[in-house]
């Protein structure tokens, strides 16, 4: 199986901007980005897709752990000292009762329950994401796999299920907490795993087959086609205030078509957007989603209290998403991947005897 997935790079940095653009323009008159953080959604299945893909159960569970802890907390560690310092210049309100949960990555846990609250609450998504990437390791370290693929298929229909239900058909919005245990968070961390942990299976099955099938022009277009409106349905839907479909398992089901079809890369779109680049821009997407909040809510607050945002509020709006997407450039060659390859010879994976 080949290394690096480009094209799926290009969805997450879809998925990127979508979440800048939806904590930008939130309280905005502008007709986009009310649902951006379905892409939330999105970021899960993807992680589901590349934890079955490169899983190993040589290592420990406990070495799988400290593994997503290095590979996550030095971003979120910096973040909280930027938050913190800037605090002291009463940029930042924090209370460092609710930091400890985000501290201990339990925000997007049923034990923290005012994440909005926090200048990091988006730090939720890092919390949830490790729980279940921990609970599907397990499984799967210790049981036999007809019952694991049973207990997750099983989970994310009822995950995706008790989400719509309680939300009535909407997927993303605040991780609240449905009779003091079930956290929408961790739900639509399992939900969106799963999902991920199956299209991953499935295209370890059959990816030399896909690979060596040959199409026509004709079938090449048709693939083409599809590829074309998912993607424009997935985008559309992650942008405009009011979504196309008020069940939103719907985009759910939209995006896997269109990872699938971008996985085998029969049509000219996904061919088209497998390009080097995509990896290169799609290595900041993690420092960036973690950082821009902090770059956000103390600009737009300058920008609105200005005559400057009724001026020239493209140029306004434009500034700050570049700034956000700068903070997580210089955070990702600072701290992520310096950190990252530091931490990984100090405490190198070890199979297990």
């Amino acid at each position: 199986m080949e290394g690096k997935l480009k094209n799926i790079e290009f969805i997450r940095i879809i998925g990127c901007i979508a979440i800048i653009l939806f904590h930008l323009l939130y309280n905005s008159d502008l007709e986009i980005t009310k649902n951006g953080n379905k892409a939330v959604d999105l970021f899960f299945i993807i992680s589901g897709f590349f934890f079955i893909y490169k899983i190993n159960l040589n290592i420990s569970l406990f070495q799988f752990v400290k593994h997503k802890l290095i590979r996550l907390y030095p971003v979120i560690l910096f973040a909280f000292l930027i938050v913190f310092i800037l605090s002291l210049f009463g940029i930042f309100h924090i209370n460092f009762y609710n930091e400890i949960f985000l501290l201990l990555g339990l925000t997007g846990t049923a034990l923290s329950t005012n994440i909005y609250e926090m200048p990091l609450g988006q730090c939720w998504y890092c919390s949830s994401l490790v729980w279940i990437l921990v609970l599907f390791f397990y499984l799967l370290k210790n049981y036999k796999i007809k019952n694991v693929n049973l207990v997750i298929a099983l989970g994310v229909f009822f995950c995706y299920s008790f989400i719509l239900d309680a939300r009535n058909g909407i997927i993303n919005g605040m991780t609240d907490n449905y009779y003091h245990i079930f956290n929408l968070g961790l739900m639509r961390a399992f939900g969106g795993i799963g999902i991920g942990y199956f299209i991953g299976n499935w295209y370890k099955d059959n990816c030399q087959k896909f690979f060596n099938l040959k199409l026509g022009f004709f079938p090449k277009i048709y693939i083409s086609v599809l590829e074309f409106i998912c993607l424009y349905f997935v985008i559309s839907n992650l942008t405009f205030h009011n979504s196309f479909c008020p069940n939103h398992f719907i985009f759910i089901i939209a995006f896997i078509i269109l990872i699938m079809l971008f996985l085998f890369k029969k049509g000219y779109l996904s061919q088209f957007f497998d390009k080097q680049i995509f990896c290169q821009l799609g290595k900041y997407s993690y420092s960036i989603f973690v950082t821009h909040l902090i770059v956000i809510y103390p600009l737009r607050q300058f920008y609105f209290d200005k005559n400057w945002m009724v001026l020239n509020p493209g140029l306004c709006y434009i500034s700050i998403m570049a700034a956000c997407i700068l903070l997580g450039i210089i955070t990702y060659h600072l701290i992520e991947k310096p950190f990252s390859h530091y931490l990984n010879r100090k405490f190198p994976l070890i199979e297990d005897k």
